[in-house]
């Protein structure tokens, strides 16, 4: 019966809880993966409940179709994590980010990036944006400063 009512279940519950109407994950359009919402209101025993139900998934040899990035598997091994590790989750923003490190033109990082200690993140429609740092709206990011904004705003994406 190939799994039959067990498949059936999983296939059913993953479908509504990854669904990103429901907030807990969003899509990234750009790559196709799912990763955590920023912006949810969520506890952190929803999301452990979402691992133990993907847990008994495997457990009941029933495979389930949820397109997490690698970032999510090496998060979870508790290996060290950086810019190159987000472009499985959006390229663009890993170019970004490595264009701001190797950045060694005439004028300043400051003067070109214009940035400062802070992300954003849209939720509900809206723009947020929150300081990677204390003070992070009113500190420049500088030549002498990016490869910290940088791994600062690493873990902001990875940890939301």
């Amino acid at each position: 019966d190939e799994g039959g009512l067990t498949k059936e279940f999983f296939s059913l519950i993953t479908e509504k809880l990854f669904d990103p109407a429901y907030g807990m994950f969003q899509m990234q359009e750009e790559t196709g993966v799912l990763w955590l919402n920023p912006g949810s209101l969520e506890s952190d025993t929803d999301f452990m409940l979402v691992g133990l139900l993907l847990s008994l998934a495997v457990y009941n040899h029933v495979l389930v179709d949820v397109p997490f990035p690698r970032v999510l598997w090496k998060k979870l091994l508790g290996k060290p994590l950086n810019q190159t590790d987000l472009f499985d989750l959006s390229p663009e923003m890993a170019d970004g980010l490595q264009k701001l490190l190797s950045y060694d033109g005439p004028d300043s990082v400051e003067d070109v990036f214009c940035l400062t200690f802070e992300a954003g993140f849209r939720f509900c429609g809206e723009q947020h944006t929150v300081e990677l740092k204390p003070n992070g709206s009113s500190i420049p990011v500088s030549n002498l400063n990016r490869r910290e904004y940088v791994q600062l705003y690493v873990d902001h994406v990875i940890e939301p």
